[in-house]
């Protein structure tokens, strides 16, 4: 199993991605009758932007600043 290190440069690049990736569904997303896809799409980055948010929590560090 190949493991990647990941670095505050990595990680805050990521963030920016996730973060853009959300703006994005938001904006893609229908007033009522939401599909599964995009609800999934959306619960997925929405996760994954919280455990950015945990992570800098635990270690004090805040990626934005880093």
């Amino acid at each position: 199993m190949k493991t990647e290190q990941l670095t505050i440069e990595t990680l805050r690049d990521r963030l920016i991605q996730v973060e853009t990736d959300l703006a994005e569904i938001l904006q893609r997303m229908p007033s009522h009758g939401v599909k599964p896809n995009f609800m999934a799409a959306l619960l997925d980055l929405e996760d994954e932007r919280d455990l950015f948010t945990l992570g800098t929590y635990l270690t004090g560090r805040l990626i934005e600043n880093a």
